[in-house]
């Protein structure tokens, strides 16, 4: 099972209520707990202050007030290589969701349950990604059971490091796998 983003967060309470249910698991940009103040000091440190107001007000839970002009800029600091265009325009949002979902968010932690977790784990991480910094994914790799999780951390990679470095981050993927 490999999951990214808040896919992750999904798998992971997964992960901890089906113990060995997969036989499997690799994290990809994922977090089992949110901490709205490092995501925003994260983008702080990228981007200024600025950039880190609008994070906090959309972590923070006032993202319909965020204007997508504003948001662009937020949005350059995922990774050297961020969707942008057609694939931006196929993504599905649900606005109504977004505020109860985000609400939701601001709780999310299961890392103490991750030591019920049986299956093998990747945990996987670009060390420019500012959204789930690669603090998030040592707190993974650190809850799961002891020996069950390997942690990679992409050089130059930002969220979505197989756009960044695909040379690197198929490879790791695939010698996980088999």
């Amino acid at each position: 099972m490999l999951l990214h983003g808040g896919g992750g967060m999904v798998a992971l309470v997964y992960a901890a209520r089906h113990p060995g249910h997969a036989s499997a698991l690799a994290f990809q940009s994922a977090m089992g707990r949110v901490d709205v103040g490092r995501i925003v000091e994260e983008f702080r440190r990228l981007g200024g202050d600025e950039v880190a107001a609008v994070v906090e007000r959309v972590y923070g839970g006032d993202n319909d007030s965020v204007t997508p002009e504003e948001w662009a800029p937020c949005w350059e600091l995922f990774g050297p290589s961020v969707p942008g265009g057609e694939e931006r325009a196929r993504t599905v949002v649900n606005v109504e969701l977004n505020t109860p979902g985000l609400e939701l968010m601001q709780s999310f932690d299961v890392l103490d349950q991750l030591a019920r977790v049986e299956s093998p784990a990747l945990v996987c991480v670009g060390e420019l990604d500012p959204i789930t910094p690669v603090a998030a994914a040592r707190e993974i790799a650190d809850a799961l059971p002891e020996g069950s999780a390997r942690l990679e951390v992409l050089a130059g990679a930002g969220h979505f490091p197989w756009r960044d470095v695909p040379d690197r981050y198929w490879p790791l993927l695939t010698d996980f796998v088999s």
